[in-house]
């Protein structure tokens, strides 16, 4: 016999969590950064976050790692939702020209 999902205790866990944690912490934000996850697949976390940020009309910044994502790797679609790449280097730290990027960018949504 099937059983419905939305009864799973669990995702009413979730569900709450992001209702009453996750909404009002990116409604509360100015814009919203977030970790593009690498070439092997989509993230869930991301994609919940990243439809959050969408739904409530937060600016999007991606921050992309080199080495594990590259410019082709991210879908043309989320390139038109973002508003600008922080793009981080293998040594794990902003790229210069990002962080003059993101200075800009902190001055423009003030």
């Amino acid at each position: 016999m099937a059983t419905d999902w939305t009864d799973d205790p669990e995702w009413k866990e979730w569900k709450e969590h992001v209702k009453n944690e996750l909404i009002p912490m990116i409604d509360g934000s100015a814009f919203t950064m977030t970790l593009v996850p690498g070439k092997d697949g989509a993230d869930v976390k991301f994609a919940v976050e990243l439809g959050l940020s969408i739904m409530l009309n937060k600016p999007i910044v991606l921050a992309c790692r080199r080495g594990m994502t590259s410019p082709e790797d991210i879908p043309a679609k989320l390139r038109q939702v973002a508003d600008g790449w922080l793009w981080i280097g293998e040594d794990g730290q902003p790229e210069p020209d990002s962080m003059l990027w993101l200075k800009g960018f902190l001055e423009d949504i003030k």
